[in-house]
């Protein structure tokens, strides 16, 4: 009866520190999953803190972007304002994936600069190789095409509001007619009726970082990276 008993007994033993062990995978398993998730999250820009036209939002940068509807009570996203925080938070957020965006797609380097033109079409150098693929990968990608063209935007209206606050300042110190028209000719493309000539510029390093640069002005010889 002992060794019945015992036979039984055991088992029942393994198949409860079986059963104990099973739980701490389980959990230890779960509590990973939570921290990947939360560091994936992260990454992919969850809860960036962003100058809208509501206000301070924190945004999904990765949902944000996204072509897949954003609910479905029609309500539009936040507008992102022209401020450097946001210039500066979208640029950290593409240079965390911009490199392994083209690796992904077999792009072996980026392009030295990417603008913009009218249309929001990408325009690379005229002796950048791999043009024809980046557009391509741009476009069966458009996320990070959105949030390309977003920051170069941002970057482009910020530019015109420095100016605007810089033509005011000057406008009100000027102290005689001569230095009134001096200032007006210096800021004469604000009065343009023509569309203003694009000033910004996406500077890529060689590891395919990016930062916000200016094109070269009229005493400027070639685009020069701009401070933060």
């Amino acid at each position: 009866m002992y060794q019945s008993v015992a036979t039984t007994q055991k088992p029942a033993a393994n198949t409860a520190a079986r059963t104990a062990n099973l739980a701490d995978v389980i959990s230890i398993s779960s509590a990973a999953r939570e921290r990947l998730a939360a560091e994936a999250s992260a990454a992919s820009g969850a809860g960036v803190k962003m100058d809208t036209d509501k206000g301070e939002v924190a945004l999904n940068l990765e949902s944000y972007f996204s072509p897949k509807p954003q609910g479905g009570n029609g309500e539009l996203p936040p507008l992102m304002l022209p401020s450097q925080r946001n210039i500066d938070a979208l640029t950290q957020d593409i240079n965390q994936k911009f490199p392994a965006f083209l690796s992904a797609n077999g792009i072996p380097a980026a392009p030295a600069s990417i603008q913009y033109d009218s249309d929001g079409q990408p325009q690379f150098p005229a002796d950048y190789p791999y043009a024809a693929q980046l557009k391509q990968a741009l476009t069966d990608n458009p996320g990070i095409g959105r949030e390309l063209s977003t920051v170069y935007a941002l970057g482009e209206f910020k530019n015109l509001l420095d100016d605007s606050q810089a033509f005011q300042q000057e406008y009100a110190a000027a102290g005689s007619q001569g230095e009134l028209d001096k200032v007006v000719a210096k800021y004469s493309q604000l009065f343009s009726a023509n569309p203003l000539p694009a000033k910004s510029i996406l500077m890529i390093d060689a590891d395919g970082h990016i930062r916000i640069g200016e094109t070269a002005g009229p005493s400027d010889t070639a685009a020069r990276s701009k401070a933060a």
